[in-house]
């Protein structure tokens, strides 16, 4: 820590599991703000920052030591709000949009919800509903099974409307309170695109969003900043991106690949084989095969720990 002035840190995988703290995380988190570090978190969730940043103190972060807070669904947010405003969209999101009390990510804006071919654009934001503003929204499943085909029909009508899809949460996969692994909107954009749509993605690993968390620290030399994330394709990929030192996270979303047995809960099992240096740069190149992106990390750690 003491070769660094700032942290950036991801959130899932990290710090929690977006229901509670992953185990010594809340302590790492403690030390690094008592010893002056300028913290911001960098995160994929589509929820808006200040959504995203309430459920810290829950979890037993306090979000009074953070500099910042930089969430892909803030800078989607902010997009609508500057360029799409008086328009319609097909939403594909969560359920929690319907269920929770303020939780509507449209809230504030002059933007509607419709089918798809009324709509002006095409509102990536989660993987469990596909929304159209009316009273019977079409559940999916998709965050738990994968499947596409309730999209594909979608897509496809998009696609021949030019419609461009807005990725709010750039993610491929991330690891569900329950241990398992979900799918995300990212794999929605990625197949959007693979048949010729356009799309706009928000959050990591692109650039302009690590520079957004550099800007919250103020004059803290780029040099002095390191992002700790646990997605060598998203957090490792952007750093290297953006030229900032990087802690891969070997306990999250990668774990089982690297032979780590991790209960939901964030517990690594004693019988799990000790993580190497050879292991992890093996992984490293198998996951950079075919890919133009530097996923090399520049420090590995099993867990977030002091």
């Amino acid at each position: 820590a003491d070769q660094y002035d700032g942290f950036i840190l991801d959130q899932f995988g990290v710090m929690h599991n977006g229901v509670m703290a992953l185990p010594g995380a809340q302590e790492c988190y403690a030390q690094l703000a008592a010893a002056g570090k300028k913290i911001v978190i960098l995160s994929n969730t589509s929820r808006r920052a200040c959504n995203a940043q309430g459920k810290l103190l829950g979890m037993g972060f306090d979000p009074v030591a953070l500099s910042g807070f930089v969430s892909s669904g803030e800078e989607t947010y902010l997009y609508l709000q500057n360029h799409l405003q008086g328009t319609k969209c097909l939403m594909f999101t969560w359920e929690r949009e319907l269920s929770e009390k303020d939780a509507s990510f449209l809230k504030g804006l002059d933007i509607g919800q419709t089918d798809v071919d009324s709509a002006d654009f095409i509102l990536c934001h989660g993987t469990e509903v596909i929304s159209t503003g009316s009273d019977a929204p079409i559940a999916t499943n998709f965050v738990h099974s994968g499947d596409l085909s309730m999209y594909q029909p979608l897509l496809e009508a998009a696609k021949r409307r030019d419609l461009e899809m807005l990725v709010a949460n750039a993610d491929l996969r991330a690891t569900l309170p329950s241990g398992s692994l979900g799918h995300m909107p990212g794999c929605i954009g990625r197949e959007y695109q693979r048949i010729g749509g356009r799309v706009r993605w928000f959050g990591k690993p692109h650039t302009a969003h690590f520079e957004a968390c550099l800007r919250m620290m103020g004059d803290v030399d780029k040099s002095r900043v390191v992002h700790v994330g646990d997605s060598l394709e998203h957090d490792i990929a952007g750093a290297n991106n953006v030229g900032v030192d990087s802690v891969f996270v070997a306990a999250g979303i990668h774990s089982a690949s690297l032979g780590l047995q991790v209960s939901p809960d964030g517990v690594i099992d004693s019988q799990s084989p000790a993580l190497s240096q050879d292991q992890v740069n093996s992984f490293v190149a198998q996951e950079s095969a075919g890919k133009t992106a530097n996923l090399a990390p520049t420090w590995v750690s099993a867990q977030f720990v002091w």
